[in-house]
């Protein structure tokens, strides 16, 4: 539901028709598994694209811009290079139950947010650049 103006309401809806989607990856297809990237590789490119220190990513902070970019890193690492949930909770230092929460929280955010899916769609597009040099 969109509150606002018909104006308002008839932009938000062109932009979300409009926006780029975020395809699913088949883990099981390893064509599509960026899994030539190890973590601290994906940390350092999570991190340059949204201006957000890999320590920051790293540490405890409850501070909402970094908990969103963890919520990143965990979700592309995930979906997108096939690292599974245990192996990212031990990377971040956090269990594997809040590593979970965070790609399911993600995943429901993308759906609704289609800037977040552009800065993903950014962050993979990194990948595929850095993966043909």
């Amino acid at each position: 539901q969109i509150i606002g103006n018909k104006k308002f309401v008839k932009i938000v809806k062109n932009k979300i028709e409009n926006s780029a989607y975020v395809p699913r990856i088949d883990l099981n297809n390893d064509s599509s598994v960026i899994r030539e990237k190890t973590l601290p590789e994906i940390l350092k490119i999570v991190s340059k694209q949204t201006k957000v220190s890999a320590d920051s990513i790293l540490g405890q902070s409850r501070i909402r811009t970094i908990t969103k970019t963890r919520r990143i890193f965990a979700f592309v690492s995930a979906k997108y290079a096939g690292y599974e949930t245990v192996e990212i909770s031990r990377f971040l230092k956090k269990n594997a139950s809040s590593v979970s929460c965070m790609i399911n929280k993600m995943e429901c955010e993308l759906e609704h947010d289609p800037i977040l899916s552009e800065k993903i769609n950014e962050i993979i597009h990194v990948f595929n650049v850095r993966l043909q040099k």
